[in-house]
């Protein structure tokens, strides 16, 4: 975003952490950045091993992965208090004259910043798809029966039970998880040092004139949305330049090879030995692949022996996507990962490990461009070498990978011309309320026209209890006239015979 920018014409400057020396991208270009300074906190809770080993031992329950946003959480407050803090940096923001604030939806006290740094224009980003707390934040409608929750690997054809527990999903993190509280989005500390009301992290996001998503209508599954929501993911997505000569000679090596990536967070050094074990086994079984594994330390003999392994601290995987010569790309679906291979041609096989990775994977499995898998299958070599032979034996993974590929790169508005001209936009006219729904503002009752639908009912009920009693009444008068007609009937019916009996009498007599 910031190289589009640059390029655009645009003075930028990033407000940036070194948080981990050891994620350097090569495509990255340094512009104008300011960095502030690390937290000692910060620094001990990201270097913490055991913390990164137990993301391989997450369970996919709710609770489980709410458990380890805490630390995340813990890091976010940190920097937050220290840029609230930050007197230079208050400074050197205001010195600037910014006309617009760009800032990422995970941390909404970034916009509570803008408002102190007296920036009035601001654009929200988000590095994943629909976030779950947009629905009710930006007043729309969440339908869980076909929309799947950030979280939840569900696709938009959902069974009887895979919609209630998404149901459940979007409700636990949206409204319960600790990502969301009062600590968590730091409304504690704009309190103590603003006073209430200067920040409300549940509306603040609403006032920016857009909000950029990190989908493509061509990849993700469609969603209602607000007009300010626009979909440029792609635009991180380097062109493809031709492999170094290390990974030409790798790639020459046999007719197919497999890439195998489980991203940055996830590190395949720090996975359990026998999943590391079971991943070997399945390699070993196909002699005639070659597989290239990111994996962060190559040194310390793991995998040592086997002819058809290329380990790899760090690999061109936009580059090796993009060269014909790829087979299979193994990967953990990550939203840089899952947008790569779909603009690809090579099809996937996703292992999700977590976060939006469920979801991510089944984008692929939807479009038939990958099969999805759950992480269990890593300890089962057996299922694993069947699970790649069934993906490199379908074609209809290849042909689907083509097609998605070519509509993704034939956009007929690129992302990149998105982010740009809205962009600009935002700076030119600011805030943009002509766009907000209504619906963002309203409660309960009158979102759902509770004060019109719980009326009517009551109204209708009325109605047909005193029709019921009405009719109660009306067969009680007609059974009453029922029965006096009856016996006066009965009684017609006596003095008639009594007449005639006396008739018949009078003429015996004359007979006699």
């Amino acid at each position: 975003m910031t190289k589009l920018l640059i390029d655009a014409g645009h003075d930028v400057t990033v407000l940036s952490s070194r948080l981990d020396d050891s994620l350097k991208d090569p495509y990255f270009e340094e512009g104008k950045i300011y960095y502030t300074d690390i937290d000692p906190e910060i620094s001990k809770l990201i270097s913490n091993k055991e913390e990164v080993k137990k993301i391989w031992k997450l369970s996919k329950n709710p609770t489980e992965q709410n458990k380890m946003f805490k630390n995340f959480i813990k890091v976010k407050r940190h920097m937050g208090e220290a840029l609230i803090n930050d007197t230079k940096l208050k400074e050197f923001i205001v010195s600037q004259n910014f006309d617009l604030g760009i800032a990422e939806c995970m941390y909404p006290y970034m916009f509570g910043l803008f408002k102190y740094w007296e920036i009035k224009t601001t654009i929200v980003t988000s590095s994943t798809a629909m976030y779950d707390g947009f629905y009710p934040m930006f007043g729309i409608p969440f339908p869980s029966s076909y929309v799947p929750s950030l979280f939840n690997g569900a696709t938009d054809r959902m069974s009887y039970i895979e919609r209630g527990k998404n149901m459940f999903m979007f409700y636990y993190f949206t409204y319960f998880s600790a990502f969301n509280s009062k600590y968590g989005v730091l409304s504690d500390v704009f309190d103590n040092k603003f006073g209430p009301g200067f920040y409300d992290a549940y509306t603040i996001m609403t006032k920016s004139s857009f909000i950029l998503l990190n989908s493509n209508p061509f990849l993700d599954i469609p969603t209602p949305k607000s007009p300010k929501m626009i979909e440029i993911s792609g635009i991180g997505r380097p062109k493809p330049k031709p492999v170094t000569k290390e990974f030409d000679e790798i790639l020459n090596k046999r007719n197919q090879t497999i890439l195998i990536s489980f991203g940055s967070v996830a590190k395949s050094t720090f996975m359990d030995q026998k999943l590391k074990d079971e991943i070997l086994k399945t390699i070993k079984s196909f002699p005639d692949i070659t597989f290239i594994w990111k994996y962060e330390t190559p040194e310390d003999g793991h995998g040592k022996g086997i002819d058809n392994l290329v380990l790899s601290k760090w690999v061109p995987q936009n580059d090796l996507l993009n060269d014909d010569r790829l087979t299979l790309f193994i990967t953990h679906g990550g939203m840089g990962s899952t947008t790569e291979v779909a603009f690809s041609n090579v099809p996937a096989l996703a292992i999700p490990i977590f976060a939006d990775q469920m979801r991510n994977s089944k984008l692929l499995e939807r479009l038939g461009i990958g099969k999805a898998v759950e992480i269990e299958i890593l300890s089962d070599s057996k299922k694993l070498r069947e699970t790649i032979l069934e993906v490199l034996n379908n074609r209809n993974y290849k042909i689907n990978s083509l097609k998605t590929a070519a509509t993704l790169q034939n956009r007929p508005i690129s992302s990149e011309e998105l982010l740009i001209k809205h962009v600009e936009f935002a700076c030119r006219f600011g805030e943009l309320p002509q766009l907000d729904l209504a619906s963002k503002d309203m409660g309960v009752i009158e979102y759902y026209n509770l004060d019109i639908i719980l009326p009517f009912i009551t109204l209708c009920i009325i109605v047909i209890y005193e029709k019921a009693r009405l009719n109660d009444s009306l067969k009680l008068c007609v059974k009453i006239k029922s029965e006096k007609s009856r016996a006066y009937n009965f009684n017609q019916w006596q003095t008639k015979a009594y007449y005639i009996i006396i008739i018949i009498k009078s003429m015996l007599r004359e007979n006699l």
